[in-house]
């Protein structure tokens, strides 16, 4: 049996978010200096994107810059379309009391409206969903498991989490060594 120490979790892989404070206008200016070299010649961010930043969230890591973090959220959002686009409501519906503090529940498009409505407030600046994307979220820390979604309880959650880099994602799991 492993003995956990340092991470809370009752999963053998799992992740979670941590939201600290207010955003400061470092993290605004980083965040807006990262968007403008990705945009090149569009207008409009296609997220995730691989170029923001990591884009894949498996078994380890610590995830603390804008980019990160703003892939994980349409990451998060894609995979709740995508559960309902397949018709496969029942897996939502089963997670629903992890989502209970959730003001939407499992309606992608207000998830996503929240968050283009963030970045077109803070960074002038209008994002799509990319439907080609390889991003992923390890299967028990994902929004259709009803987890890593507190950044979307309010735009100042979002806020924070998108714009202060002491909020982060974590994710471990079973198989790496404590430090």
């Amino acid at each position: 049996m492993k003995i956990r120490t340092g991470f809370v979790s009752n999963s053998s892989s799992s992740s979670f978010i941590i939201i600290k404070g207010k955003p400061n206008e470092a993290s605004i200016e980083n965040a807006n200096s990262l968007v403008v070299a990705c945009l090149r010649s569009n207008s409009t961010l296609s997220i995730p994107n691989e170029d923001l930043g990591e884009d894949r969230f498996g078994w380890h890591g610590s995830f603390n810059y804008f980019g990160d973090k703003l892939n994980f959220c349409a990451i998060q959002i894609i995979g709740i379309r995508d559960v309902l686009k397949d018709n496969r409501l029942e897996m939502l519906d089963m997670r629903i009391n992890d989502m209970k503090d959730l003001p939407f529940k499992h309606d992608w498009k207000k998830y996503f409206a929240m968050l283009k409505n963030v970045c077109r407030e803070y960074l002038n600046l209008e994002v799509k969903l990319n439907n080609n994307t390889d991003g992923y979220i390890d299967h028990q820390s994902c929004a259709y498991e009803g987890q890593c979604m507190e950044m979307f309880e309010s735009k100042d959650a979002l806020v924070s989490f998108l714009f202060n880099s002491s909020s982060s994602i974590e994710c471990r799991n079973d198989n790496e060594e404590d430090d």
